[in-house]
């Protein structure tokens, strides 16, 4: 039986935090990649694992032939390794708040411009953004917010108060966050894209002017705090210098 391979970029390695808990994922690092193997044939693989943000995805037959997906013959062979779990590859004792890549597929839903005052529940900022804030704000004003960091450095942070900081403020729609000053074309529609992108309620989907979106599971949010805020950071830099 095949089983998937994904690659990933070594600056995407934060995302793997999301999916650190999965025995059967293992991971190596070759030419500058992030290799993840132990995923099921590409039709079986659970959507939280299809959201992470692979550069190019394969196709593992007969032990370590890699196919392209939908191609007939061969480019590669899997490398060698050292494979390890991602426990080993991601030490760390607390999860790492990630967020994965936005949907390029497109829905049929419009948004439009609105006047109507609505509050804001969450904003979009750079990482260094929300370190600066958080470093100045007293740890109560912390407790009841939840953030995510995207593989190119951005924050996404939901609850009250949201980060005194220059960014892209978000409301809410019932399982759904909208960019402040925008809304659905028809409004009644919010439940049913809810229904068809987030059927299970495990997660909030941002929706983009442009019409595409992205899921964000509740488990990809964190806890805001210092000593989180700070890991993500130094990782995110220590990602980059790679």
């Amino acid at each position: 039986m095949s089983e998937t391979v994904m690659v990933l970029s070594l600056s995407d390695r934060p995302a793997l935090g999301a999916v650190r808990s999965e025995p059967q994922l293992r991971v190596a690092e070759h030419g500058g990649k992030i290799w993840l193997r132990g995923l099921p044939p590409l039709a079986k693989v659970p959507a939280h694992l299809r959201s992470l943000p692979a550069q190019t995805t394969y196709r593992l037959v007969e032990g370590d032939l890699l196919f392209a997906v939908g191609a007939l013959t061969p480019v590669g062979t899997v490398p060698d390794g050292p494979w390890k779990t991602l426990p080993d590859y991601l030490p760390v004792e607390r999860p790492v708040a990630a967020m994965p890549g936005k949907i390029q597929q497109k829905l049929p839903f419009r948004l439009r411009e609105s006047d109507m005052p609505r509050k804001g529940e969450g904003i979009v900022l750079s990482l260094t953004a929300l370190k600066a804030w958080i470093e100045q704000t007293p740890a109560h004003r912390l407790r009841d917010l939840k953030y995510a960091v995207s593989a190119h450095g951005e924050a996404l942070v939901l609850g009250q108060p949201l980060p005194a900081q220059p960014g892209a403020e978000l409301w809410r729609d019932g399982w759904l966050l909208l960019p402040a000053g925008y809304e659905l074309e028809y409004p009644a529609l919010a439940a049913l894209i809810s229904q068809r992108l987030n059927p299970m309620r495990d997660g909030v989907v941002r929706l983009h002017p442009d019409g595409t979106w992205e899921k964000i599971p509740w488990t990809f949010l964190q806890a805001v705090s210092r000593s989180g805020v700070r890991a993500a950071f130094d990782q995110m830099n220590h990602g980059s210098r790679e």
